[in-house]
Order: structure tokens, then C-alpha cells, then sequence
């Protein structure tokens, strides 16, 4: 074929399938929407936000969704007391904090605490890494 159409390529393509040799358009990688946790936290009581899938690395978005101040912390067990070192965001306060800031590194329990006696708050939270 090549001696006998030489120079003259669009008869040869005649003979070959060229939509193999052509590049296919590959489809746009599609982020999903992290997921957003939300619930209401009883007055002067704690909740639970995630039970493990997290590690040091991790980037939450947290936003006090409520009336009354919130505090956000790790524990190793969720029944653990409120530790000296929490994050503390006041109602419409938002912040990203990683999960090394929110307690020690083997902390399996991502928890919430609500100080007030009588109204309950309200959080959001979104896993950003």
C-alpha cells in the first residue's frame, strides 16, 4: 500500500480503522462534596462527632451552628472528661483545625462538649483532608 499510494495518505486511511490510533477525550475527574456532620449537643453534656476515620493529619472544618459556646476535642474513650485543652468556638464562629490540635494523636473519639445548663447547641462539621 505505502508504493502504491505513496504521497496521497487519505486514500491509505481507507484501509485502516483510525479511530484506534485516535486519543479519546478522557471525562473530567469530578471532586464529591465532603460530607458535612451535623447534630445538636444537649445542655452540659458531650456528643460524640466521628468514632475513628481520622488521624493527626486531618483537616476539619468546624462551625458552631448554634447559640451558646462549644468546645471540640479527641478522646480515647468518649466518656473521658472535657480536657484542659479544647478549641472553643462561640456561636457563628467557624475555624480549620487539624485533628493533632484537638487532642493526642491515639484519640479515637472526635467529641463535642456544651457548657451551658439549659440551651443546646449545634455544630457543623466538614472533613477537608
Amino acid at each position: 500500500l505505502g508504493s502504491d499510494f505513496a504521497g496521497q495518505m487519505d486514500k491509505v486511511k481507507v484501509y485502516f480503522d483510525q479511530s484506534i490510533l485516535k486519543r479519546r477525550a478522557q471525562p473530567p475527574v469530578i471532586e464529591p462534596e465532603p460530607e458535612v456532620l451535623s447534630d445538636v449537643v444537649a445542655p452540659n453534656s458531650s456528643a460524640t462527632i466521628l468514632q475513628s476515620g481520622f488521624d493527626a493529619n486531618t483537616i476539619f472544618g468546624i462551625v458552631n451552628s448554634g447559640s451558646v459556646n462549644l468546645k471540640f476535642y479527641t478522646t480515647i474513650v468518649p466518656c473521658d472528661t472535657v480536657p484542659a485543652v479544647t478549641i472553643e468556638l462561640a456561636p457563628g464562629e467557624e475555624d480549620e483545625v487539624a485533628a493533632s490540635e484537638l487532642g493526642a494523636d491515639g484519640n479515637m473519639f472526635f467529641m463535642a462538649h456544651n457548657d451551658s445548663e439549659t440551651t443546646p447547641g449545634s455544630y457543623e462539621i466538614t472533613v477537608l483532608e
